[in-house]
């Protein structure tokens, strides 16, 4: 949007300043309403020609004595006879007499009801506004050697009403504004100023209740300001953001507090005390320093700040972000420093606590390849996380989600992790060390959300299992191995609607080194379980030299495993007949060890 209002500004300014200087210069020398109205049309005649379109002014005045200037009623077509420009009145004070010595001195300036149209339907396509560019600048060409005198302007008061602009199917409106400087001080107050944009194209959560309302194809956003400048000069700011709220009412992206103490020049932006604030969070930053871009110096932006404190409560990014997240009001307070450019984030020292310390988490992270939507890449280190007492069950009961195995997860007891996490195009990938009442886990696994599986290993040496499952009988556990759960909904409603059931839907193959169960130890066995959802029927074989002994088990509900049916077994090897071919190789062997051991007792 701050293109578009850029655009918008310059195409207005070159009209503005041509129709002001050629109605200014003539009507100074005959001030009478009949000569007004004929310079007007003179004007207007010539300038039509002179960009091959229509431009027409209801009406103008000039007064010498109080330098005041008037315009009503001007309209300006594009060259497809499309009103690019349409104002209802202009009113200006300006010193006339300084355009003699080449300066324009406004002390006063006010537009009403504006409207500017721009359209530009391609990137390779022309504006529709590029015609005035093109003729000022042939206009202004010369093949003389001398450098031209740039024309001076100092405005010193603005005010805009019932301003309207589009960019394309992007819209911008504002109620009023008031923009004014004295000397190197001044002020910019803006009331009612709305944004919207519209591509043409569904929301991109339709039919996607996982996914925000956030879309910048579909803003609306409006936002009221109020600015103190301390200096302005040539290529330097100073100025104080007071009072800044923003606010998409599709969105539900809610800014009512926004302030920041700002330094800018062409090169850089340095911003202090900056705090923003989002219904319950708040990020405060102390310092933060922009290197702004700059083709012509082949500058690309960079920026960092090295310290931000953050008191978010997740709830408030759940409508745009992540619906997922709507009642999650559980506090937290995250505090680190922040290095990024146009493609890259890099996040540093991030620290992450409750009120209660209950839970902490240090870790650093990287976002980059922004500009590429499927080459996207998040990746954060953990290096120590710690959950404590009941703290996970708070963090699980944020959700609204469907609770299983919240017994064994209770069991698990204080939390402590370290690992990485990487997230990717629809894929998120974790690992790491999981320390808990159990043992040591070592686990990776991840989420593919193209084909809707979460799918991993994990591998443990000595873990207290029985503990964990709420089953006695069964003592350490060694093992290794790995699992896929399908998380589709729809698979699982379709499974759910056939045969009722409380138990995931997927598979899990286990190879145990060594365990124990009551006073029998077992080694090498293969565990095997699968479950549709309403049933989960696994094997356990230890495999022998003649046999293999095995037991079955049935399990039905997660919160009740001490029902499951177990069935144990006993299953012989099957006696390999050999071939001739290898019975005619083990005699010719046996003959020759034979022959061998008779010559050897001959030696003797």
């Amino acid at each position: 949007m701050v293109k578009i209002l850029k655009t918008i500004c310059k195409v207005l300014g070159i009209i503005l300043i041509v129709m002001m200087l050629l109605i200014a210069i003539c009507t100074a020398l005959l001030n009478s309403k009949s000569v007004h109205n004929r310079i007007v049309r003179e004007a207007t005649s010539l300038l039509s020609k002179k960009l091959g379109t229509r431009v027409d002014i209801d009406s103008a005045s000039v007064d010498i004595v109080s330098h005041d200037i008037n315009l009503y009623g001007l309209v300006v077509d594009d060259q497809q006879q499309r009103k690019m420009l349409q104002m209802e009145r202009l009113s200006t004070n300006v010193e006339l007499w300084q355009l003699l010595k080449k300066r324009v001195v406004v002390n006063d300036l006010e537009v009403k009801g504006l409207d500017v149209k721009i359209l530009k339907p391609s990137k390779d396509s022309l504006a529709n506004f590029q015609f005035i560019v093109d003729s000022l600048r042939a206009n202004g060409s010369s093949t003389s050697k001398t450098k031209k005198e740039k024309i001076g302007v100092d405005i010193s008061s603005v005010k805009l009403h019932d301003i309207h602009g589009s960019y394309n199917t992007s819209e911008f409106s504002l109620h009023q504004a008031l923009f004014e400087i004295d000397g190197s001080k001044g002020k910019l107050d803006v009331k009612g100023l709305n944004m919207k944009t519209d591509n043409g194209l569904p929301r991109k959560n339709t039919g996607r209740p996982k996914r925000g309302f956030f879309d910048v194809g579909h803003l609306d956003i409006t936002a009221d300001l109020n600015v103190v400048i301390d200096s302005l000069a040539a290529d330097t700011l100073i100025a104080n953001l007071k009072h800044c709220v923003l606010k998409d009412k599709v969105t539900g992206f809610d800014v009512p507090k926004l302030n920041a103490v700002i330094h800018a020049n062409r090169d850089s932006m340095h911003l202090t005390d900056v705090l923003v604030q989002q219904i319950n969070t708040t990020v405060k930053v102390p310092h933060a320093h922009f290197c702004l871009p700059s083709k012509k110096r082949n500058r690309h932006l960079w920026y960092h700040a090295d310290e931000i404190v953050c008191r978010v409560f997740l709830k408030d990014i759940s409508r745009p972000f992540a619906p997922a997240l709507k009642n999650f009001s559980l506090p937290l307070n995250v505090h680190t420093s922040m290095t990024g450019s146009d493609s890259t984030i890099a996040f540093r020292n991030i620290r992450v606590d409750t009120d209660d310390k209950k839970l902490t988490i240090k870790a650093t992270g990287d976002l980059s390849r922004l500009n590429k939507k499927r080459k996207f890449l998040i990746r954060f280190d953990v290096n120590s996380m710690q959950a404590k007492g009941d703290i996970k069950t708070r963090i699980i009961n944020q959700f609204v989600v469907k609770k299983l195995m919240m017994k064994q997860f209770h069991n698990l007891g204080d939390l402590y992790y370290n690992g990485s996490i990487f997230v990717k195009w629809k894929q998120e990938n974790f690992q790491g060390v999981l320390r808990n009442a159990g043992g040591t886990l070592n686990f990776s696994f991840g989420i593919d959300e193209i084909n809707k599986y979460l799918m991993g290993n994990a591998s443990a040496n000595g873990y207290r299992l029985g503990q964990v499952l709420g089953l006695p009988d069964i003592g350490n556990v060694t093992f290794s191995g790995n699992y896929k759960i399908d998380i589709s909904k729809v698979r699982t409603a379709k499974m759910r609607r056939e045969k009722g059931g409380k138990l995931p839907i997927g598979t899990v193959g286990c190879h145990v080194d060594e365990c124990s169960y009551k006073r029998m130890k077992f080694k090498n066995l293969n565990v095997d379980i699968n479950s549709d959802g309403a049933q989960a029927n696994g094997t356990i074989v230890n495999i022998g030299r003649i046999a293999d002994l095995y037991c079955s088990f049935v399990a039905t509900d997660t919160d009740d495993l001490k029902k499951m049916k177990v069935k144990p077994g006993l299953k012989f090897h099957k006696k390999e007949r050999k071939s001739d071919q290898t019975e005619k190789q083990d005699k010719k062997q046996k003959n020759k060890k034979k022959e061998k051991d008779s010559q050897q007792k001959n030696k003797k």
